[in-house]
């Protein structure tokens, strides 16, 4: 059976500072070695994990610095992020729903880590380095320890880019047919009438 060993050794000098002798300590950490190696063995399962995963997900820690990310998170944004250097999120430029840019410091992921709070129902606009803009929904979680502490955070996007353009085109028809001088109605596939716009109140 092995173990593994933390091994010390001190000089032992006499009065003229020499070294008369060497006292050393042997100290079994095999316990503490094997418990390491199971976090990095988690460690690596998690990531296995998050990289299977079609949705683009990453990770940071306490000061918001990117750990890990995934290969949909490169999809998503475009660009392959820098671990440890970006900060906050894996995307190149963000913007507020009305279009105002978004520092990286406010968005979503930096307001969860910040004020120790999970953050659902936000929605913001990504560009990406080539100029194409995508919607999408962040679900930022802050990781704590055993004591309650943050030491990270793991986001989720949620890529909502047709749903936006189908909302959008919903709007514009509804619009139109609003606005319209023609009568127009709609009915089920029982020929019941379902709406109508003015035209048609007034006819």
């Amino acid at each position: 059976v092995f173990r593994d060993f933390l091994t010390r050794v001190h000089p032992i000098k006499d009065e003229n500072g020499a070294v008369t002798r060497w006292f050393g300590t042997n100290t079994d950490v095999t316990a503490q070695r094997k418990a390491e190696l199971a976090v990095r063995e988690s460690e690596r399962r998690f990531r296995e994990m998050i990289d299977a995963l079609p949705a683009a997900i990453y990770t940071t820690d306490a000061e918001g610095r990117l750990t890990h990310f995934n290969p949909a998170a490169v999809d998503f944004s475009g660009r392959t992020p820098e671990l440890g250097t970006d900060q906050w999120c894996v995307s190149w430029k963000l913007y507020y729903r009305d279009g105002r840019p978004m520092p990286h410091d406010e968005c979503p992921m930096a307001i969860a880590l910040k004020e120790g709070r999970i953050i659902r129902g936000a929605e913001a606009i990504t560009e990406r380095p080539d100029g194409t803009r995508r919607w999408f929904m962040p679900y930022p979680t802050p990781i704590r320890d055993s004591q309650g502490r943050i030491v990270g955070g793991i986001n989720m996007l949620l890529d909502i880019t047709e749903r936006k353009q189908a909302e959008e085109a919903t709007a514009h028809l509804a619009a139109i047919v609003a606005s319209s001088d023609d009568a127009i109605i709609s009915k089920n596939l029982d020929g019941i009438i379902q709406s109508w716009n003015k035209s048609a109140e007034h006819m």
